[in-house]
This record gives structure tokens, sequence and C-alpha cells, in this order.
């Protein structure tokens, strides 16, 4: 793919997360609300046109399938992450999980591993500080998850429990990913960890 048309695709994401906040943030909130599995999907083909490399099919499909069997036992038993329950801001849900979940995951593995890649090149800490960076973007998405009904929490309580497992989640499937880590792009992952940073941290409600 040439270099212009990756740009325009970097610019398109940038666009789309620039509308969804101004979205949220208007009278036509429902409306965007609805979009949010459509902009999750598009996001992700955005991401399989700027990659081009049919070498993460195989490794994207592991990670989908494997984080959406643990979420749908997390929010079956509570034991993993806490008890908590999914809206339906997320879209069509098997065993109470949203189908398109695992598109979250791959799209926050993306952001931050290419980020980090950019300042190492030794792998185990590639995987540690991105399964960090990681946690710190579930950080900021917990509050507006739970505004915007993606998912709620027992009590509206959001146990230590659930940070600690987003880590061990995170660390696994940055390991997974290592094997095509170095096929990543860093403009691609920077783009798209600015974008969910700046996206979630305007929407999060501030108690101080």
């Amino acid at each position: 793919m040439s270099i212009s048309r990756k740009k325009y695709i970097l610019l398109i994401i940038i666009i789309t997360h620039i509308v969804g906040f101004l979205g949220f943030n208007s009278k036509y909130e429902s409306v965007f609300l609805e979009l949010t599995p459509i902009h999750l999907i598009f996001t992700f083909i955005l991401i399989l046109l700027y990659l081009a490399k049919k070498e993460f099919l195989l490794i994207f499909s592991v990670i989908f399938s494997l984080t959406f069997i643990i979420e749908c036992i997390g929010v079956n038993t509570g034991l993993l992450f806490g008890q908590y329950y999914y809206g339906d801001t997320l879209g069509y849900k098997l065993f109470e999980t949203p189908i398109i979940i695992g598109l979250n995951w791959i799209i926050l593995i993306i952001a931050s591993r290419g980020f980090v890649n950019r300042f190492t090149n030794n792998n185990l800490l590639q995987i540690i500080f991105s399964s960090l960076i990681m946690v710190l973007l579930d950080f900021l998405i917990e509050p507006v998850a739970i505004k915007l009904n993606f998912w709620t929490w027992e009590n509206n309580i959001i146990p230590t429990q659930n940070y600690l497992m987003w880590f061990l989640v995170a660390f696994m499937m940055q390991w997974i990913i290592s094997y095509k880590s170095q096929l990543l792009s860093n403009k691609l992952s920077f783009v798209l960890l600015l974008s969910q940073f700046l996206f979630f941290v305007n929407l999060v409600e501030w108690n101080f």
C-alpha cells in the first residue's frame, strides 16, 4: 500500500474518533451509542487495510477467540474480573457477552504494543510495558463504559481484581502477538493509542 493511502487511513481513524467524541457530547448521544459496534468493526477493518499482511489474520483470530472466551467466563462466573454485566451498547451478545468484544481487545493490543516497540527491542519489556499501558487505558475506559452502558459492575464498584486480571490477560495476549509484533506499525499504533486516550479522557467524569 502506498504511503499516501496509509496516511489517509490514519486520518480517517483520527476523524472518526473526533466525530465520536463530539457525538457523545451532543443531543445525538443515543445515535452514536448505537453506532459503537459499527465503529469498532470499521476501525478493525482500517487496521487490516493499513497493515495489509495476511500473517495477522491467524493471530488476530486466536486473540479474538481467546479474549471472547475469557470474557464469557468472566461475565458468567464473576471469578476473573469480578461481577459485571454487559449492556446493549456493544451490540449482539452470545452467552451474555458482546460478540465484538474481541475486536476491542485487538485494537488496544495493537495500539499499546506498536507504541512500546518504538522504545525497546527487548521482547519481555515490550510485553510488560504494553500490558501496563492497557491497564491504564482500562482505568480511563471504566467510568466511561459505565456511563455509556457498555457494562456495569455489581454495586457500581470496580474491584481491584479487574485491573489485575486485565494485566494478566493483556500479558498473555501481548505474548501471543509477539510472534508478529515486529510487523506492527509504530505510526498506526501511536494514532490508535492517542485517539483512544484522548477520546476516553475527555469523556470521563473526574470526581476529586
